[in-house]
Formats: structure tokens, sequence, C-alpha cells
């Protein structure tokens, strides 16, 4: 029974009938309280009496799980693990007659994996969910199918401070909406806008001793994660005697938990991840200092893996952390930005499910039969391209494989941890070296224990070696071993944080029990394998022996710390990658030798490629792994390699640098399509623009080996194959290439560009011809060029007839006495140009 003094003072009481009849009436209901209504412990307790079955808290965190117990068992006057109790990861305390247990997301979707119908539980209660993580989003889904499908019977409850309301009540049928008021005091919110250089410790060691002598009670501070605390920790250590000064995070132990949440001799100051922002109640808080800033999970799309990005906190958020000043009295809030910042930020936050890497929450999906992810009843629907990048994650691990779940993949499910770290812990199981796979598994879920960059070993050069991860583990086990928290080449442990990731290899071996890896002859190898194993698609190639820098696949370019011991490997993991602009930084690489890759992922190809300077195509025989190039070797072209589409591509790229040269015959055909074209469009002649050339620059290519050998090809048979019969018809007849003369001569006619078509010739050629020839229906009269014998132009003209009357006695004047062995006639139109030598001289006499 709820202690009823405790009961009657939370806010949230007044609403408790009413979730009652939702839930019995629609099954479901949303819930909207503000923090210190009471949401998270007081309904929970409430709806017991008309739930036939156990009742299932969600909370986003592991701390938030416990203390939620724990204040429901103190609530109720119950021990904790009898009828209220928890189960994290790694971490538990309930039995068989538990009636209401708090959970993490993780938990309960491990639960729905292998009973989907959730046999024995009666509801699922699903608090702040406006955090919209992931698993919190995915919990939402499936148990709306298992209601719609197998159990129609089961309740859910949708709780939070800050939520739209609307949006959830919708996804649920348009369920009942209950809104609880809060219990909140005043609070003075003021803004100390921190400078950009100026640290938060810093600003925070100048802020306090005014804040610690206008308030009386407790400081909760929030700070984006364990690197700031530890440095405001050290700015605010002069306030100790008086002040006790307490961390609170996700990873405390219940004791040190409840120690930094509830009331103290001294007065506190509490140091804080965004774990107090909703759930946990911290006690005898009057003052909040709010650093603006969390570290969120985000997608790096480039590297296909999410690492914490330090972002701006929305007004959501901040509103939630000002509301912790409240909960007991009046207080005060001091936000570390400025008020006009404040009306800049985000109203919520991104929801997990539109800013991380899927592979997780994608391989729960198929382990349940949801493989076809667009029918899945999304509260929100993640991006198509994160969805596919999941997938194809999940196939390089060999966890699905056409579009099912493998056996592999089902083994990886039942692994409380990141697909990567899953396929990782069943390598080593199978490689002899279960023991440190889950050393590794622990260090790269967890927080490093060691500080990157503070340390002895960066002022000097590390000594060669395989991997920086097994140098690590190594480090962790001596720690074990012998209490020592540095080795010889500076790796400095944090003793706190090492025992915690050794708590973790613990519950990670606990996965596998009674097992029993195979003998290896060599464990160091094994593990290098084991890493492989669950990091397929982030082996990278040295660009060269003892270059640092390197190309992943995915062909993205790396730089390996000048820590790492991984300095000659020529194939590399890269584990702890910092995404950076042209290069991303390798903190944590290990070696990996050619022979260990999976033959499935090797690929050897021929290709063709255009030698940029010589204009030839060049053969190679490339392997690859994945998309990175591992070797490469130059090859004959032989009859089957077809290098016309690699030229033709290039040629289009620069269509005016391959075409046929205007002098050529190509050339000219291309001239008088165009003339034509421009002259004389009601012909319907095509255009001969690049789309159109593209065809007869194809037919070009045919057989071609180099740039070179395009421009010389048959342009002109090619573009009078790309006309139809008509249409070469037509241009022959009004565009022709050449004009015979009187004499029976065939004179070119030349289409130069930009100018008309002429026709140069000896002026004895032209004898004969009366008017100028036309072209282009008659539209166009031809450029004359008339040459003497010598072939220089004597005349320019495009009026023949003209040139007869007016100017040929002048020119034949100056002309017969120069070339007396050719003819120069009184009268060009009637003159046989057939007569030479005598009778041409008789000819050429005056009469």
């Amino acid at each position: 029974m709820v202690n009823p003094e405790i009961a009657e003072s939370l806010p949230v009481k007044n609403i408790l009938p009413a979730i009652s009849q939702a839930l019995a009436k629609e099954g479901c209901a949303v819930v909207q309280a503000p923090p210190g209504a009471g949401k998270t412990t007081l309904v929970p307790l409430s709806i017991q009496s008309i739930i036939a079955g156990r009742v299932i808290l969600v909370e986003p965190r592991r701390l938030a799980a416990k203390a939620a117990a724990s204040r429901m068992a103190a609530l109720s006057r119950t021990t904790l693990g009898k009828e209220i109790g928890y189960q994290v990861r790694f971490d538990f305390c309930f039995g068989k007659e538990t009636r209401l247990l708090a959970v993490t997301p993780g938990v309960l979707l491990n639960q729905m994996a292998a009973q989907p119908e959730l046999p024995g539980v009666g509801a699922i209660i699903l608090d702040e969910f406006h955090e919209r993580g992931l698993e919190n989003d995915l919990i939402l889904g499936l148990v709306e199918l298992v209601r719609k499908t197998l159990r129609p019977d089961l309740k859910i409850l949708v709780m939070s401070a800050t939520l739209n309301a609307q949006a959830v009540s919708q996804y649920l049928n348009n369920c009942p909406i209950l809104i609880s008021q809060g219990r909140v005091f005043p609070v003075e919110v003021n803004y100390q806008p921190r400078s950009f250089n100026k640290e938060i410790s810093s600003a925070l060691k100048e802020l306090f001793p005014s804040v610690a002598g206008k308030s009386v009670g407790d400081v909760l501070v929030f700070l984006p994660g364990m690197g700031e605390i530890l440095k405001a920790k050290s700015a605010l250590a002069n306030y100790q005697p008086d002040w006790e000064i307490h961390i609170l995070h996700g990873d405390l132990s219940l004791e040190a938990q409840e120690k930094a949440i509830c009331h103290g001799k001294k007065r506190k100051i509490i140091l804080s991840t965004n774990v107090a922002e909703s759930s946990v109640t911290v006690q005898g808080v009057s003052t909040v200092i709010d650093s603006g800033l969390a570290r969120q999970s985000r997608q790096d799309t480039n590297l296909g893996l999410n690492h914490l990005e330090l972002v701006p906190i929305s007004k959501a958020s901040a509103d939630q952390r000002t509301g912790r000043a409240g909960r007991e009295g009046p207080g005060f809030c001091y936000r570390l930005w400025s008020e006009a910042e404040h009306k800049n930020k985000e109203d919520f936050d991104r929801p997990e499910v539109a800013r991380v890497n899927l592979a997780e929450g994608v391989l729960r999906l198929f382990a349940l039969g949801e493989s076809n992810l667009d029918s899945f009843p999304w509260f929100e629907k993640p991006p198509q391209g994160s969805l596919s990048l999941a997938i194809g994650q999940l196939e390089k691990l060999g966890a699905i494989k056409e579009g099912r779940i493998t056996d592999l993949g089902s083994r990886m499910t039942g692994i409380p941890a990141h697909p990567r770290l899953a396929r990782l812990l069943i390598s080593g199981l199978e490689n002899g070296c279960l023991p440190r796979a889950c050393m590794a598994a622990a260090l790269l879920s967890e927080r490093s224990p060691f500080d990157r960059g503070m340390n002895a070993r960066k002022n000097s050069k590390p000594v060669p070696g395989d991997s920086d991860l097994l140098e690590q583990v190594e480090v962790l086990e001596q720690f074990e071993a012998t209490g020592r928290v540095a080795d010889s080449i500076g790796n400095v442990l944090a003793p706190d944080r090492a025992r915690s990731l050794l708590r973790i290899r613990d519950q990670f071996l606990r996965c596998f029990p009674g097992a029993k890896s195979p003998p290896m002859q060599d464990s160091h190898e094994g593990f290098l394998k084991t890493v492989l194993a669950g990091f397929p698609d982030r082996v990278a190639a040295r660009r060269g022996a003892g270059n640092p820098r390197g190309l992943m696949v995915g062909c993205r370019g790396v730089q390996l710390s000048s820590q790492s011991v991984v300095q000659n490997s020529p194939l590399f993991i890269c584990l702890d990658v910092e995404a950076g602009g042209i290069e991303s930084k390798v903190w944590m690489a290990s070696s990996v030798q050619r022979d260990w890759l999976n033959p499935a992922h090797l690929g050897e190809t021929r290709e063709l490629e255009l030698d940029d300077k010589t204009g030839k195509i060049m053969v190679w025989r490339r392997l690859r792994y994945m998309d990175l190039l591992l070797e490469e070797k130059p090859a004959h072209l032989s009859p089957e390699d077809k290098p016309e589409e690699i030229l033709f591509h290039k040629a289009k790229e620069k269509l005016l640098d391959y075409l046929p040269a205007t002098e050529t015959e190509g050339g000219q055909f291309l001239q008088r399509l165009r003339y034509l074209k421009q002259a004389c469009p009601e012909l319907g002649l095509p255009e001969p623009d690049p789309n159109w050339l593209e065809v007869p620059l194809r037919w070009v290519c045919q057989g071609k080996k180099s740039l070179g050998e395009i421009r010389e090809g048959d342009w002109s048979g090619m573009l009078a194959r790309a006309l139809n019969h008509e249409q070469r018809r037509i241009v022959e007849k009004e565009a022709p290439s050449a004009f015979t003369m009187p004499k029976g001569r065939r004179a070119a006619v030349v289409y130069p560009k930009g100018g008309r078509p002429e026709i140069s010739a000896r002026i004895q050629d032209f004898f004969g011809l009366r008017e100028t020839p036309r072209i282009a229906l008659g539209k166009v009269a031809i450029l004359l060029k008339l040459l003497a014998p010598n072939f220089r132009p004597q005349q320019v003209t495009d009026d023949l007839a003209g040139f007869w009357k007016n100017s040929y006695h002048l020119v034949r004047k100056d002309l017969r006495g120069r070339y007396p062995k050719h003819a120069w006639p009184e009268n060009p139109l009637e003159f046989d140009g057939g007569k030479t030598g005598p009778e041409a001289k008789k000819q050429n006499r005056p009469k």
C-alpha cells in the first residue's frame, strides 16, 4: 500500500481515477505531467489493482529505472526485489512475485524477441517518452502490433512532462490525453552568457560565489559529460569544506546514487549529466546552473556509426532542467547562455530515429520477423537512407542475408550489445579469446578509462605493435592482476572507470554460460581476427609504407594518430574515429592481414580506364575488399574488352575537342548540315547540337583505342548514317559538297565556320557559266573566288554575271600578257574551253 501522506502530496493523484478508467475502457492513454507531479512512481503503483499481470515501467536510463524502483518500493513500504523490482543491463533485482518491474528499453525488447506476445504482462508504461529514444519508438510500434494481433488485452500508457501529446494520441487511435498539474514552485531564471572561448568550469567558478550566497538549498549543475564534470569538480574544490560535491551519472551504483540525490548533512553541489533532467528526483535542490549543452548520439553518415556530439539543448530540455529548482520551494536557475540564444533554440530535441545509426534497432525488428521495414508501424519513420545504411552494415556483419535474419544474427540479438560488439563476442568465442573479447567489448561500449591526450604517452613515440585495443585490454588485465594504473608506455587508467569496465566484461562473459573456447595456437592472432569480425567495414589500406594516412572502406580518408602503435601494418581497422574535414582521425586501430579477410567480400575485376596524359585506354586487374582497393596490375587490351564506352563518355564531356576539323570531309559534312538547317529551317533537318551528335560520336568510337583516334574517325560516314535517306538527299542537293564546272571539272564547295559557302577555281574554269550558282533552295549565292593561273585570287564575287559584264575585260587585259599560254577570250560565255596552244593564242588576239 502506498504511503497515504506522500500520495496525497503528489499532484498526479487527481488524474489517477481517469487513468484507470481510460486503461479499462480504451486500453491506452497518454499522461502529460510536469516534473514533481509524481507520475513516475504513483501512476505505476496505482494501476496495479486494475491490471491482470505484471506492470512494466520503461525508463530511458539505468539510473532512472533503479531509482524509480527504489522510490516505489519505499512509497509502498515493501522490500526492493519483492513485489517491486528492476532489471537493467547487467543488473537486476526482482523475483517471480514481482508485480511492478522497472526496466530499460533494451531489456523489454529482448523479452519481446524471446516472447513476442509478452505472456504474464498486463501493461507497458513508457515514461519520459519525449526523449524519443530509438528503442522506445520500437517498443511503441511493437506493442501496437501485439495489441492488434496477439494481445488486444495488453494495456499501454505513454507518459512525459514535455510531450506532443496530440501526436501520440492520434497514433494510439485517438486515445484519451490526461493532463496533471505540477507541484512546481516559481523559479527565477537568470541568463549568464558564457563567452565562446571560456570553459564551462571557469564560468562556473566565477558564478558560484553569488549563487551560493543567494540560495539556501543544494545546487544542481547540468554538464554535458564526465570530462566537464571532473573539470568542474576541480574548479569548485575550494568549496568542499563547507559543501559536499557529488557526481551524478548513469553508471552509479544504487548506494552512490542515493548519496547524490538524497538530503545530506551539508549543502551539496551535484554535478550531473542529463540523467537528472527527468525521472530522477534530486532532493533539496533550490538552484540549477545549466551549461545548456548535452552530448547526443548522432549518426556519422560518412563512417556509418554513431558518435557522441556536443550540441545545444532544446527549449524543452531547458525547461525540464529549470523545473528541478522548483520542486520543493521557490528557486533559481542560471543559464550559461543569452536570452537571444534561447529564442533561437529548437523547441524539442530531434528524435533518435532521425539522427542515429539504426543497425541495432533494425536487427531487433528482423529478429521479431519484421523484415519489411516500410510496413512497420513507425511512430515517426526514419530516413530511408539511414535504414539502407543499417541493413548494409548488418549484411556485412553476416546478421542478415537476402532479407532474412541469419542464425548468426539470431545469436547476436541474444547479446545485450550493439551488433558490432555482439559479432565480436561470438567471434572471440570461436577464436579462443572470449575473455579478451569481452574486455574489448566493454572498452568499446563504454567511455574510455584512459584520458586521451592527458597521459605521459603523448610526449613519447609508442613502440610499434599490432593493436591499440589489445594494448588497452592488456593494461586492464594488468590492473586487475596487480592494481597498477599505468604501464611502461604511459597508458594511465582511472581506477573507478577501470573497475566498472571489469564488471561489464564479467557481464559479457555471463552471456556465454558454460561456453568453452576452442584452443588456439596464437591467441594474439585470434584476438586480431576477432576485432575484424566486429568491424569488417572499417578496414583501411595504408597509402604507403610508414605513411600514417590511409583510405577506409567507403572511400573515406583517414589518418592514424601519432600515438597509435599500429605503425607498420599495410591494412588496419579504424576503431575509434573522430570525423574531420578531408580526413578522419583514427585514435584506435588494429592490424589486419589480407588472408584474414572474408572471401565473400573480396572481388577481382578487370577495368578499363582512360589515361588522361596519353588519352589511351589502359586495362587494370584490380582486387578489392568491399570497395577498398587492395591491389592493381596492368593488363593487355583484349578483343573482349570494349573501350568504346569509356571513350564515348570521355569525349562527350568535351565534345567540341573531338569533332572533326572543319577542313576535313567530316567537318565539312557537319558544316553543310548546320548551314542548311539555319538557312532553310522549313526543310525539317535535325539540329546538329550535342545531344544529336551523341549518336554519330558513339559510332565513331567503335574500334578505337584512344581519344586521338576519335577526331580522325569516319565522321562523314557516321554523320550521314545518322540522317535518314530523304534527309541525306536534301543535304546533297541543297548543300552540295562540290559543283560541276562548264568544262566538267568538280570544284569543291567549302563551308567555312561563320561565313558563306564558297568555290575557289581558276577564271578559265568559270568560262561558259553565266550566273552564280545558288544553294539552299536558291536562297544563297555561293561566294566565288576567281583565281589567276598562279592560283591567287583576282576577284571575289557573288555576282558572276556582273563580273563578266563589268570587270572581266580589265582582268583579261592585266593577265593575258602575263599568262599568254592560257586562254583569255573576249567573250568568255561562248568560249570553248577545250582549245589550247595556237588556237588559244588566236582567240587571245584582239579583234
